[in-house]
């Protein structure tokens, strides 16, 4: 009773317009861990905004408290075979977000303008105050042999996919540090003395004895979501960037995206590791093809019945086609919770087993 199919309960087919969004507090409910609504007094930048999987994502996040922060470059780059977003699309992913309970500052600006994408960054942390996390969703895709792309295919996927993603971080984590400061429990003095009975003033371990599970007979999950909750350390802030199974296992056809989704996946592991040290995590999560204007182009059909021998190289190991928006935002907002909160430095493939197939 109250099932759809074996092991699927009724929740999980009430899908929202925003793409396959699990019902507000779902999860939340489901796992102790989760604070209800996870993202509450959170502000996160979301590049790729107006529709497909930035909408899904901003439009959850409102849906549990947070506030959003968007860029969309809603114009036609010129090298891809289908529409792109557009202002109308914006003002409807705005709308939903208000909707949802969330505030947002949204604007157009394409990434690979730094200066644009770094005023609308400072228009939105001056209307909500600190940056909490941002999503690097913007991208294109294009298809074409490699030695047949043209120089205007090559250099637009490069620019928006990879060199974007670098502009959206060099704005963002600037911001993130200076959260990271404001909230570094290492910084407490009260911390150190409420969790280590022992504390010896000219004794600097008291901190690291209180997180030793072996030392702390308080030491539980729950303890360590309050003590996260409370001083801001596990909890830090959060970077998650789109890439692709096409990132993980290139595909024929997709040289130039595969590479971008490569590079922003090295370009993430060398970033976790820089901002470690700061409590700010940084994670991939990489899809297979979506339900999106950008995942149902005609084109890819188009070059593969040119090309019949690439057929073999796409697909999934589930038997579905693709996936839908919230699919990937349900991983995309894990990775930004504190139930996420020791996770860094991962690609965290959504493909229904493509990268293994």
């Amino acid at each position: 009773p109250g099932s759809r199919g074996p092991g699927r309960p009724a929740w999980f087919t009430r899908r929202e317009r925003s793409g396959g969004v699990v019902p507000r507090g779902m999860l939340t409910a489901m796992n102790p861990l989760h604070r209800y609504p996870r993202f509450d007094n959170r502000t996160y930048f979301v590049t790729g905004v107006a529709r497909g999987q930035g909408r899904s994502h901003a439009i959850a996040l409102a849906s549990e408290g947070a506030s959003i922060i968007g860029v969309d470059v809603c114009a036609d780059v010129g090298t891809v075979g289908y529409a792109p977003a557009t202002p109308e699309d914006l003002s409807v992913t705005m709308a939903e977000v208000e909707a949802a309970g969330g505030r947002i500052v949204a604007r157009v600006a394409d990434v690979r303008d730094a200066d644009a994408l770094g005023a609308v960054l400072e228009e939105g942390i001056g209307e909500f105050g600190d940056l909490d996390g941002v999503i690097a969703n913007a991208g294109i895709c294009s298809y074409g042999r490699l030695w047949e792309l043209t120089d205007d295919q090559w250099r637009s996927v490069i620019d928006i996919n990879l060199t974007g993603v670098f502009h959206t971080l060099r704005a963002c984590v600037p911001a993130l540090l200076d959260r990271a400061t404001g909230h570094d429990a290492s910084h407490c003095p009260q911390h150190d003395t409420a969790h280590d009975p022992g504390h010896n003033p000219d004794h600097n371990t008291g901190h690291e004895t209180a997180l030793d599970p072996e030392h702390s007979p308080e030491h539980s999950p729950a303890h360590d979501t309050a003590h996260s909750s409370e001083h801001g350390t596990a909890r830090g802030a959060s970077i998650v960037i789109t890439a692709s199974g096409a990132g993980i296992k290139p595909l024929p056809l997709l040289a130039h995206y595969s590479a971008t989704k490569a590079g922003v996946i090295a370009m993430a592991r060398s970033l976790a590791h820089e901002l470690a040290a700061h409590h700010i995590r940084v994670n991939v999560v990489a899809p297979t093809a979506v339900k999106t204007p950008m995942g149902r182009d005609e084109t890819l059909r188009e070059v593969i019945a040119a090309n019949p021998e690439a057929t073999a190289a796409f697909g999934n190991l589930l038997p579905v086609g693709s996936v839908d928006p919230g699919d990937i935002t349900e991983a995309v907002l894990w990775l930004l919770s504190d139930a996420a909160r020791y996770v860094t430095g991962v690609v965290l493939p959504v493909d229904a087993g493509a990268t293994v197939r």
